[in-house]
């Protein structure tokens, strides 16, 4: 026999309506059940995923995340743009980002070895690399490393081959290409110096040499 309901049970007036009320009673408890997963969180718990998702200042500027993964597109709007939805403010998903960065790195700089510039090896910090009119593989590593962390917040980690030097990616997204594992995470590799290749296309003559991977 299903149970009466104390408020149904303390006001003789709602009687006749005791089936929709406790319908709707057992609605709110199962979507509770659903929101803590069966008590393992609380409400309060799951309430607080502002404090993740939206849009937060952080100490390497702003971030925006958003749980939609059905989405084909998202844009910013707001009383800045008109609330319209425009190319300037749509969000790119981070394969997207990652090769804009890749490419600007591939062909905004001249390509020359460090003894063919210098005669002798110069490892170039970042500003370096904008300073001196030619750069080789390991200096466009560092820069897209340095240019993936500090603008996309993703781990990198820099592959050392013999005679050159790319980077590897652990990106949040399910990116095919070619990978390397380390500590158990993807990590995409991505080659600043293979002109032309998107992220996940390492150059053809290291895809099956084992690279030292460089942490820093």
């Amino acid at each position: 026999m299903e149970k009466t309901l104390n408020l149904v049970k303390n006001d003789p007036w709602l009687e006749p309506f005791a089936g929709a009320i406790t319908g709707r009673h057992q609605h709110v408890l199962d979507k509770e059940a659903e929101l803590t997963n069966k008590g393992k969180q609380t409400l309060s718990d799951f309430a607080s995923g502002y404090l993740y998702f939206g849009l937060h200042r952080t100490d390497k500027g702003w971030t925006f995340r958003e749980w939609a993964p059905n989405a084909t597109h998202i844009y910013m709007v707001g009383t800045f743009n008109n609330w319209e939805e425009k190319a300037a403010y749509k969000l790119k998903k981070q394969s997207e980002a990652a090769n804009i960065l890749i490419n600007f790195v591939q062909t905004a700089f001249d390509y020359k070895t460090d003894g063919d510039q210098f005669g002798y090896e110069k490892p170039f910090f970042v500003d370096e690399l904008f300073y001196y009119p030619y750069s080789d593989c390991e200096d466009r590593a560092v820069l897209y490393s340095y240019l993936v962390r500090t603008l996309m917040g993703l781990d990198v980690v820099l592959l050392e081959y013999s005679n050159h030097m790319a980077t590897a990616v652990c990106f949040d997204e399910n990116i095919d290409g070619d990978y390397i594992t380390v500590s158990g995470k993807k990590y995409i590799i991505c080659d600043p110096t293979y002109i032309g290749a998107s992220i996940g296309l390492a150059m053809p003559q290291f895809k099956n040499v084992a690279a030292k991977v460089l942490k820093y």
